[in-house]
């Protein structure tokens, strides 16, 4: 049997304590490279595609960088969900195949301005774009910051498109939308920017 994808979870740690996640209350632990190594070999041939993240903050692992560069060593495709505060540490990354922005999980409370956080995860996430790594941003929980972050991360994609950067984003917006004007956030969007409603409170933007 081929399973679509499998998680390892190589920390359990988190760098933040969202109201979101549930409490973890396990021992903080980090996997070696080595032990990382083996699991990569036992699951050879059941899939493709392995993901990065569980419970705790991936970025978090001091040997994120040679774990992704191992697994694609080994012929996998890696992806990983991120909180966006650590990811500096992926500006040098190759062979990522995808990364999933939780941006759902800034703060106030976490010493870093909106326009800092998103500023720096794009500096981060368009390197990666370059080099063949999809990008994808989330917001599925609604909180007093979401209307701020969605106005602007538009204004930024907007931005790209028209320097005519090419773009590998997809934005996942799950949370009821209320006096969000949406369209009037994209109303002067390119050609490329393609709108699919996929439910009543979710909506998936590809560029």
């Amino acid at each position: 049997m081929k399973y679509k994808r499998i998680y390892i979870e190589i920390t359990n740690v988190c760098n933040l304590k969202c109201s979101f996640c549930p409490l973890n209350e396990r021992k903080p632990s980090y996997m070696t490279l080595e032990q990382f190594d083996v699991i990569l070999d036992k699951i050879k041939g059941y899939t493709d595609y392995i993901y990065l993240h569980v419970m705790g903050e991936p970025l978090m692992h001091p040997l994120i960088g040679e774990m992704i560069q191992l697994a694609n060593n080994k012929g996998f495709f890696v992806q990983l969900t991120t909180n966006g505060y650590l990811i500096e540490k992926l500006r040098c990354v190759n062979d990522l195949r995808q990364i999933n922005l939780s941006l759902q999980a800034y703060s106030v409370n976490y010493g870093k301005s909106i326009e800092d956080y998103l500023n720096t995860i794009f500096s981060v996430t368009e390197a990666l774009s370059e080099k063949g790594t999809y990008v994808n941003y989330r917001l599925w929980v609604q909180k007093p910051e979401s209307e701020l972050l969605l106005q602007l991360l538009s204004n930024i994609i907007l931005l790209k498109s028209k320097k005519k950067i090419k773009l590998r984003y997809l934005l996942e917006i799950f949370f009821i939308l209320k006096k969000m004007n949406l369209f009037g956030l994209f109303e002067k969007k390119k050609r490329g920017v393609v709108l699919v409603f996929v439910l009543p409170y979710a909506i998936i933007l590809l560029f």
